[in-house]
């Protein structure tokens, strides 16, 4: 009796270890998620990564295949924010719960508009945002056209009044270059020994001959460098681009000719982007709004930069800009080569250095 009761007994503990795995099993099961999907354009790169948003662990990967499909499986804790990534500039953002078996599609060119099955949070964040998309673009076709009519506003009132000394105050707003000068002229002769006058005179006089004696934007100089936030706030250099021939664009949202170049801009850029060939847009609006609300509308989809500060931009100075739309063409050693390609003759010379 005792060798039987002894056998039951560990017989009983036995049990109740398998019953206590498999319960870990289920439970750990439940916490288990998986990611499948396809990322197109990602020829750039051969992994793919999800970290936690909040604490910037990595929590899976997978490698990225040819064609851009990858799946990650990885045992999450709880329902949380999380980031599918490529590198710091390229991400995914998903709120994934315990369970979820996730399908994914999504291309480089436009991360924030995946298409998503199996996670309904991250499906409501990207039909919100969209959604709430249409409304900004709205309004930043509005803002540039209050932008647009402010200018102009601004010009005509100018061009009546190019002797008043109320222009003053006008007169960096003042895009055309023919009614600055004349009422710049004016208001020297009539108001020779007003203080304020003559030190903006003097300060534009000053910059005009630096720009003048450096010759910074000269044939055959380099390119000075510009270092400007991105549409996600990051600080991107024009000489990171070191290695590709570049477009320097100088554009704004507001800029009836600016905005009618752009599909020449964009038929050259997708003609020659896989030969080693880049655009650098630097925009001189003031409204981010406005912005990226014409970047995403015109799908401009190559580096973009502005530090928002309209015609008191520090590249106006830098490059001696003096009208846009105004571009600069730049080889891979960021030597100047040509300015102020438009239409055909951009197309041309991208021929000429890319057959």
């Amino acid at each position: 009796m005792k060798k039987i009761t002894i056998f039951l007994f560990l017989m009983l503990v036995g049990m109740h270890n398998i019953f206590a795995q498999e319960k870990e099993a289920k439970s750990d099961a439940k916490d288990n998620i998986s990611i499948k999907g396809k990322l197109l354009n990602a020829t750039a790169f051969t992994q793919i990564y999800l970290d936690n948003i909040m604490n910037e662990i990595e929590i899976g990967s997978s490698e990225l295949k040819s064609d851009g499909s990858f799946k990650i499986e990885a045992s999450i804790g709880a329902t949380d924010f999380y980031k599918l990534r490529l590198d710091e500039y390229n991400y995914i953002i998903l709120i994934i719960e315990p369970g979820e078996k996730i399908k994914l599609t999504a291309s480089t060119d436009s991360m924030f508009k995946p298409e998503i099955q199996g996670s309904p949070a991250s499906i409501l964040l990207y039909k919100t945002l969209n959604d709430v998309d249409k409304f900004d673009k709205q309004l930043a076709d509005i803002q540039a056209k209050i932008e647009a009519e402010k200018a102009a506003l601004i010009e005509n009132t100018f061009t009546k009044n190019s002797n008043s000394l109320a222009g003053l105050f006008f007169v960096n707003q003042i895009v055309n270059t023919e009614i600055k000068d004349k009422m710049l002229a004016n208001l020297k002769e009539k108001y020779p020994d007003n203080t304020l006058l003559k030190e903006f005179l003097a300060e534009s006089e000053n910059v005009e001959t630096e720009v003048e004696n450096v010759e910074k934007v000269a044939l055959g100089s380099v390119a000075p460098d510009i270092s400007l936030p991105s549409t996600d706030d990051k600080e991107i250099a024009l000489s990171s681009l070191k290695g590709k021939v570049v477009l320097i664009d100088f554009w704004a949202s507001w800029c009836g000719p600016c905005i009618r170049e752009i599909p020449n801009v964009i038929t050259a850029y997708e003609k020659y982007k896989e030969k080693g060939f880049e655009i650098f847009g630097v925009s001189l609006d003031a409204e981010k709004d406005a912005w990226v609300g014409a970047i995403e509308k015109y799908k401009m989809n190559w580096v973009h930069v502005s530090d928002l500060k309209y015609w008191d931009s520090m590249v106006v100075d830098l490059y001696g800009i003096e009208g846009i739309p105004h571009t600069v063409l730049i080889d891979k050693d960021g030597t100047v080569i040509a300015k102020d390609l438009r239409g055909d003759e951009l197309g041309a010379k991208l021929e000429e250095i890319f057959k």
